[in-house]
């Protein structure tokens, strides 16, 4: 059975509302680079998230 997700609490952030800061590791010109969020205050900023895989650990069907 899939059921709807809401979101409707009142720790989440809302249109307009700030986000908290925060520091992450990045690539940066092909290069590791740790960044802070408040780097970019006044910018759009698109978080792109995803795992970083070995093509050896990745299962063969």
């Amino acid at each position: 059975m899939l059921r709807r997700m809401t979101y409707q609490n009142e720790n989440c952030l809302r249109v307009g509302q700030e986000a908290p800061g925060f520091t992450a590791t990045a690539v940066v010109d092909q290069a590791f680079k740790t960044i802070a969020l408040s780097d970019y205050r006044g910018k759009y900023v698109v978080l792109f998230f995803t795992r970083l895989i070995s093509p050896s650990f990745v299962r063969r069907r």
